[in-house]
This record gives structure tokens, C-alpha cells and sequence, in this order.
């Protein structure tokens, strides 16, 4: 997960969970804005479970989440 929250937090504003490591929890609430609902759209096509909420996508990615797994994750980001 801390590879997933940095690239996401390397100059992007994607991250709508608490950026303060003391606030944060094991989910994380992303939005792409304009781009989200293609975020969506691959996350769907991947079939990796997200809930939508108003402030975006949560995932829960957890330390039993494989490389492979998370790689696949970030590959759904719309660029």
C-alpha cells in the first residue's frame, strides 16, 4: 500500500484520505476527478472490489494483497 499512496501522493492531489501518516487508516479514498470514471471503469474490468463514496473510490488494500495484485491496481489509474 505505501507504494500505491506514494505514486498517487508524487505531485497528484488524488488522495482524499488523511495525508498525515497519525490520521490515517487502512483505506484509502481516491478521485481522478474528470478521469474517474474511467479509474472505474478499469478497477471494474481488473474486478478489483472498491465501494464509491461521495469523495470518491475506497480501496482497502491490505498486506495480504500480493505485489502482482497492487501492480495490477495501479495499472488501473488513468494517466
Amino acid at each position: 500500500m505505501c507504494g500505491f499512496r506514494s505514486y498517487l501522493l508524487h505531485g497528484r492531489k488524488q488522495i482524499k484520505s488523511p495525508h498525515e501518516a497519525k490520521l490515517r487508516s487502512g483505506t484509502l479514498i481516491v478521485n481522478f476527478e474528470e478521469r474517474q470514471q474511467a479509474f472505474i471503469e478499469n478497477l471494474n474490468q481488473s474486478k478489483i472490489q472498491f465501494d464509491s463514496r461521495v469523495k470518491g473510490v475506497r480501496l482497502s488494500p491490505h498486506i495480504y494483497n500480493t505485489s502482482n495484485e497492487i501492480d495490477q491496481l495501479l495499472s488501473c489509474a488513468p494517466t
